[in-house]
């Protein structure tokens, strides 16, 4: 399983679309049509949920 960790505060859902996520407020990532990964809320700002800032670290680790 893969884990993002954000100030303190581990992701778990990984989605494929953003309607997966319609009408919850759960934080989740997501890859964005760019090829990135994104870190997105339904209806609410990630960045302001996390407490989140540019060029802030973002771990991520992979279970085996």
């Amino acid at each position: 399983m893969a884990r993002l960790l954000v100030n303190g505060k581990t992701i778990k859902r990984f989605k494929t679309f953003f309607e997966e996520e319609r009408g919850r407020e759960n934080i989740f990532a997501i890859w964005g049509s760019a090829g990135f990964l994104e870190i997105a809320a339904s209806n609410r700002s990630a960045a302001e949920l996390l407490n989140a800032k540019r060029g802030q670290a973002v771990i991520l680790t992979v279970d085996p």
